[in-house]
């Protein structure tokens, strides 16, 4: 088995479990990874036994321990904010699904612990008018500040 595939089904669990609970949740998704060219490692052995069971601890122990920054702005604005940087090419995700992740995974908002992706996505797909009308706002104030930090820097 590869410790990618650990590490995806070991991510969201909230307690250690068992290797052989966490094996009788991995079943379905052992049988049909052979069939798809994956290497399937002798989990038996203790060498392998051991690894599992240090990667099911670490998870487990490292559970909600990321500090996620507080930001002062909604949801839907962060999903703009986001958007506009994708855009201009400041971000370089492959996929926007990486961006929506990052986003859920490192911000909470004054009214929201948890940022699901889909609201992100939602958001970051279909922007309000009203939140391009704020955004239009804050660059614009933005580009002014620099201007006045450039003069006061460099006009010496």
């Amino acid at each position: 088995m590869r410790i990618e595939i650990l590490e995806q089904e070991t991510y969201g669990i909230n307690r250690i479990e068992s290797y052989y609970e966490l094996m009788g949740r991995l079943n379905s998704k052992l049988n049909g990874l052979e069939e798809n060219g994956f290497e399937i490692i002798d989990v038996e052995s203790s060498k392998n036994k051991d690894l599992l069971i240090f990667i099911i601890k670490y998870k487990a122990s490292n559970q909600g321990k990321k500090d996620k920054l507080k930001l002062g702005i909604n949801v839907k604005d962060l999903s703009y904010l986001f958007r506009a940087l994708n855009d201009h090419q400041i971000i370089k995700a492959k996929y926007n699904t990486e961006i929506f992740r990052f986003i859920s995974e490192s911000f909470v908002t004054e009214k929201t612990d948890n940022i699901s992706v889909n609201s992100i996505k939602n958001h970051f797909d279909s922007p309000e008018f009203d939140v391009m009308d704020y955004w239009q706002e804050k660059f614009y104030h933005i580009g002014n500040t620099t201007a006045k930090l450039k003069n006061s820097m460099y006009s010496k």
